[in-house]
């Protein structure tokens, strides 16, 4: 009780000096800014305290701000939901659960192929819904980010047999589903001009959430023909439209630094699942979808501790 005495005190006092009068949104930016900036006292990260802060800065120069000073109160969550994370000693519910909740999506995805899933497409003829959460390129980012954390934790014997059967997986959908043919005609022109805009906003981006707005208004290409783009299927391209040089420096300085602590440490079963998710980012959007964050940020905290 001691040690949760002056947390106690702290909070009326921090609600009552950071609330404006009659606008409670201007007051949860304000308290998680106040959450962000509170990591440089706390022991965490170093890149957790620079982008914290980074990042609120950042949606000062947004050319949406509201969008990005909204899109911070998420982020400041999902800062502590990492705080929390490294706080764990023992990581085997969560395997359990992660493993669990992915056989439940590879049961889904079984009835729908036979037609008969009654219950997230009605025993519809055609699939809406793939698994539980959506298209088909939300399942897989879903099971890649999954499969990750499963291989980091289990840390198979058979690791190259698991390398190659994956690249042996990813090169056969890459033929089936003709990547060669459409990427020049949908995705190739999208990123082109992403890179276009994003170099007339080159340092600090457009601001952070704002790609989903932005891009749809500005954005001109054969790419429009397949609708509104509310992402980039490019999650490392969308991060530097909407934080900039800056900002992509940041996130690929934390990256580098995590890759060389698993190398040193021999850890070659979590770097391959963070290669995967890394990978994965590069042509699907599991920063877009929350579910998909909230594993990638559990994934990071375990590959922390190790």
């Amino acid at each position: 009780m001691n040690k949760i005495l002056p947390y106690l005190i702290a909070i009326p006092l921090v609600a009552l000096a950071l609330l404006p009068p009659n606008n409670y949104w201007i007051w949860a930016v304000l308290l998680s800014a106040c959450l962000g900036f509170y990591t440089l006292f706390i022991k965490v990260d170093l890149f957790i305290k620079i982008f914290s802060v980074f990042a609120f800065l950042n949606c000062f120069f947004s050319a949406a701000p509201h969008i990005s000073f909204s899109n911070y109160i998420w982020f400041a969550g999902f800062v502590y939901f990492y705080i929390l994370c490294t706080k764990i000693k023992n990581w085997k519910p969560i395997y359990n659960i992660l493993l669990t909740v992915f056989i439940l999506q590879l049961f889904l995805v079984c009835v729908q192929v036979l037609n008969i899933d009654a219950l997230m497409n009605f025993g519809r003829k055609s699939n809406i819904i793939y698994g539980s959460v959506g298209n088909s390129m939300q399942l897989k980012s879903l099971l890649i980010v999954i499969g990750a954390f499963l291989i980091a934790y289990r840390k198979p014997r058979r690791l190259k047999l698991i390398i190659i059967s994956l690249v042996s997986v990813v090169l056969i959908y890459a033929i089936l589903c003709r990547v060669i043919y459409w990427f020049p005609l949908v995705r190739g022109p999208a990123w082109q001009e992403a890179l276009r805009l994003s170099f007339q906003h080159p340092f600090l981006g457009w601001g952070i959430g704002t790609f989903k707005e932005i891009f749809p208004a500005l954005g001109k290409g054969v790419f429009a023909q397949e609708g509104i783009w509310r992402n980039l299927h490019n999650d490392w391209l969308q991060l530097f439209f909407e934080t900039g040089l800056l900002g992509i420096t940041l996130i690929a300085g934390f990256i580098l630094s995590l890759i060389i602590k698993l190398l040193r440490t021999d850890n070659i079963h979590c770097l391959v699942g963070l290669v995967m998710i890394m990978a994965s980012m590069c042509y699907y959007f599991p920063l877009n979808q929350p579910h998909c964050i909230l594993i990638m940020i559990m994934f990071l905290a375990y590959m922390k501790s190790q």
